[in-house]
């Protein structure tokens, strides 16, 4: 009888301890259920509202909110930022770029942590509270805080990032040159691929790494492979010549100032020479040419002065190659954006053709409406058909004409201005008995241009260009009224 109750008793005390081991179980599941699982948010409102206060022992992170109702919590959790809490390492290539949680926008939520926080130990059943409780006697809990990040958010940290990754294709190109023979050879470059973030993708890696919890880490950037707009091909079959254009002019020996415009006219062709307009590109003599200056290593020869006259000016003689040069265009039937005719007609195109320019201001722009490159292409050499003068020729390479088509510019006078023989001027400077001419008479014109187009040689329309005004001028004698003394003037003639 005695084995019998020692035998109750045992199993009294066995299925007791199996109860403690359960009651531990549970507790502990208990824990983890308010740990994973926020109360809903109709619950946790009404915890809110009845003052609950946050069982003691839990922490948000690493702060203490244990004691406090939700609303002293929030106030608690406040400063509380994601500074530091990510860093997202964006690779590609030689690039990398660490965004962190201002770049994407991401904030600390503590709204769920203080959701779970207060249903802990309060929205269960009254076992699943009780055994929340003492597991917090035992062992403290803290919620990790996690964050809150969107999509447009890191898509907008990507963007601002993804200057850094953007390589830009390398497009194939012609580099053209004279030889010996000034005869133009091309020669030929490959382009390359260039890269872009594709941020969308990017983005989205990164949030699939987010959304698990992961923060610290490294993504690759996906890239998009831009490819040049252009193949080499395409700029073989599109360096054929256009149009050129030659003028010829005066050289010498034992002339300084005509040697001099000699001097300008092969440095402007030199400078133009070879450049190159891209499409939809306007391009500018004075801004290839740049500023006409002794110092920039210009020499002095005659230019036109106040409309009238002739005087010596750093750069004198340029205006032969921008007039060479917009002959070139029109015979490229090439969009001129400005040109502007001298005051008195140039002596080596016809009135109406001629392109003056002026490092002040006035210039020759014209700009490449093509879908390829264009290429100037300026040279000078001597004029076999006479010792005493050298040729200067321009031409423009590129997209070329339809198959056939050629253009010629025309020029007519519509109308001649005279003018009085002379003005007369009394001037004290020069004695008595004295006159100079400082000014010679010259005829005005009104002149209108014109561009005739050919097919196969066959005429087919002409379009108006533009008409020109050179108003000319009487001449201007000054009358010496000096005293007799005075010095004569180099080329004064006597007043009979």
């Amino acid at each position: 009888m005695k084995s019998v109750i020692r035998n109750k008793n045992r199993a009294a005390k066995s299925a007791g301890i199996i109860g403690l081991a359960a009651l531990g179980v549970l507790a502990l599941s208990a824990g983890l259920w308010y740990f994973l699982n926020a109360s809903p948010a109709s619950n946790t409102e009404g915890l809110i509202q009845k003052n609950v206060a946050i069982l003691r022992g839990i922490s948000a992170g690493c702060t203490d909110i244990g004691g406090l109702t939700y609303r002293e919590a929030e106030q608690k959790l406040s400063n509380i930022t994601a500074a530091g809490s990510i860093s997202i390492t964006v690779s590609g290539g030689k690039t990398a770029r660490t965004l962190n949680a201002a770049d994407i926008g991401a904030k600390a939520d503590t709204e769920a942590v203080l959701s779970a926080a207060i249903g802990y130990g309060h929205s269960g059943s009254a076992f699943e509270n009780a055994a929340a409780k003492r597991q917090l006697k035992k062992e403290p809990l803290s919620i990790p805080i996690t964050f809150k990040f969107s999509v447009e958010g890191v898509e907008s940290g990507l963007q601002k990032a993804a200057p850094e990754f953007y390589r830009e294709p390398v497009l194939p190109y012609a580099e053209v040159s004279l030889n010996d023979m000034q005869l133009q050879e091309f020669t030929y470059h490959e382009g390359a691929d260039g890269a872009e973030m594709d941020v969308g993708a990017t983005a989205k890696n990164i949030l699939e790494k987010l959304n698990k919890g992961e923060y610290h880490f490294t993504a690759e950037a996906v890239m998009k492979t831009l490819r040049p707009k252009w193949t080499l091909d395409f700029i073989k079959k599109n360096t054929k010549r256009i149009s050129t254009y030659s003028t010829r002019y005066r050289t010498s020996t034992d002339d300084e100032i005509t040697m001099n415009r000699v001097f300008n006219i092969q440095k402007a062709a030199d400078i133009i020479n070879t450049c190159t307009i891209l499409p939809g590109e306007e391009w500018s003599f004075n801004g290839a040419v740049g500023p006409r200056t002794v110092e920039a290593g210009w020499k002095e020869a005659n230019g036109i002065s106040h409309g009238k006259e002739f005087t010596l000016q750093a750069g004198g003689g340029v205006c032969q190659v921008s007039t060479t040069l917009y002959n070139a265009l029109l015979c490229g039937n090439i969009t001129v954006t400005d040109r502007h005719a001298h005051s008195i007609p140039s002596d080596y195109v016809p009135k109406g053709q001629d392109a003056t320019v002026d490092s002040g201001g006035i210039d020759l722009k014209f700009r490449n409406d093509t879908a390829a490159p264009m290429y100037i292409l300026a040279y000078t050499k001597p004029d076999p058909a006479d010792v005493n003068y050298m040729i200067i020729t321009v031409s423009l390479y590129g997209e070329p004409l339809p198959d056939g088509v050629t253009y010629k510019p025309y020029s007519r006078v519509i109308d001649t201005i005279e003018h009085p023989d002379a003005v007369y001027i009394e001037d004290p400077s020069i004695p008595r008995g004295w006159q100079l001419t400082v000014v010679d008479r010259r005829d005005g014109w009104i002149a209108e241009t014109n561009l005739e187009k050919f097919v196969d040689g066959h005429y087919v329309d002409t379009d108006y260009v533009h008409t020109d005004n050179y108003y000319g001028n009487p001449a201007e004698i000054h009358i010496g009224t000096g005293s007799p003394s005075l010095p004569v003037p180099e080329g004064a003639t006597r007043v009979e």
